[in-house]
């Protein structure tokens, strides 16, 4: 069975485009006493045109990776576009008609696909055609001041519809990139919470870790038995990389406003502390955390916090200074946060089956 051919968001955008141009400009001929005739023949080519576009996805914008036909393919429908606006102003009284405005769509199409330099090339080959093309042949005409107000308009237009494009489309790939990061949050939750004990749960956060900001060195510190330090239980980094130190006291794990010891509560989450250039750190007033990994030049520690209160830390450190994004920062908070009750599940799982052990052993 043949597999559909798929619209991108896009490419539905351009068309819905195409269709609100060539409504308007019917009614503004209908309007003005064009030839409706001709008028409804350039509708039904141009609709065709619009539909055919849109089920071949040639009007979505093509990333990096296209094909280079892709690119090939989008020029002729622009260009086919700027053909029938044209025909349109022609039939409709030249540079006189009340269609004019559909002069403007073809840019549109050219910078929504290519970009602000294609557009602007467009909007000046548009102009070029405006004073010469549909003006008369006396060349007095060329430099009246509403022949060349007409012409300006166009590269403008085009610029203008460009940086619109250009902010939309970044929203929407920010968008799409947080989804995309909510998906992976949700999938290595799912990974988390299938662990059945307490080293594969580590050996999972790590993998996540890694997974998500490309780290140089992580590791999980859990609290140990009574409550006042934070012992190193795993962590993952270059071979022949020296060890983190193996314990810290946890009134030690604290920074410039930052504490480590955070109460815990419910859908919480627990600040992160990034050191962006550990050699500022060191001339504002040293802190036991640079002691954890000495080669690190930027690293931050994430409280590993659950309902009844704090369960460890996660250090993630890299060897070049400012490698983490705010961006990257806060998804490292949610995962510390989603990776928490995974964590206390199967330390109270352990502490079950030791209970259990010792049962046995005394007969009670």
């Amino acid at each position: 069975m043949a597999k559909s051919p798929t619209v991108s968001p896009q490419a539905l955008q351009n068309v819905a485009l195409i269709a609100a141009w060539v409504l308007l400009a019917t009614l503004a001929g209908v309007m003005a006493g064009g030839p409706v005739i001709k008028l409804a023949a350039l509708d039904a080519a141009f609709a065709g045109l619009g539909l055919w576009a849109a089920r071949r996805d040639w009007l979505a914008r093509a990333d990096e990776a296209a094909p280079p036909g892709r690119r090939l393919r989008d020029v002729a429908v622009i260009a086919v576009s700027a053909v029938f606006a044209l025909l349109y102003v022609a039939l409709t009284g030249s540079r006189d008609s009340p269609l004019s405005f559909a002069l403007y769509m073809p840019l549109v199409l050219a910078a929504i696909c290519f970009g602000t330099r294609a557009g602007l090339a467009s909007g000046l080959g548009m102009a070029l055609l405006y004073v010469v093309g549909l003006g008369r042949r006396d060349l007095h005409h060329l430099v009246a001041y509403a022949d060349w107000e007409g012409a300006i308009s166009f590269p403008l237009v085009a610029v203008f519809v460009s940086l619109v494009s250009k902010r939309n489309e970044e929203r929407i790939r920010a968008l799409h990139g947080r989804a995309q990061d909510l998906d992976a949050l949700l999938d290595m939750s799912q990974m988390m919470d299938a662990a059945i004990d307490l080293e594969t749960t580590l050996n999972l956060i790590l993998l996540n870790v890694h997974k998500l900001c490309g780290c140089q060195v992580c590791a999980v510190y859990l609290k140990d038995s009574s409550g006042q330090s934070l012992d190193l239980r795993d962590a993952c980094g270059p071979k022949g990389r020296s060890p983190l130190q193996a314990s810290l006291p946890i009134v030690d794990a604290r920074g410039p406003d930052w504490d480590v010891a955070d109460e815990g509560g419910m859908g919480r989450f627990a600040a992160a502390f990034y050191v962006e250039d550990t050699r500022a750190l060191e001339r504002s007033g040293a802190t036991r955390l640079l002691e954890l990994d000495p080669r690190a030049r930027s690293f931050a520690c994430l409280p590993l916090v659950s309902i009844e209160g704090l369960l460890g830390m996660l250090y993630v450190g890299y060897d070049l200074p400012g490698s983490l994004r705010p961006a990257e920062v806060s998804r490292l908070e949610e995962l510390a946060a989603r990776a928490a009750f995974p964590l206390q599940r199967v330390l109270l799982q352990q502490d079950f089956q030791a209970l259990a052990y010792t049962d046995a052993m005394t007969g009670l």
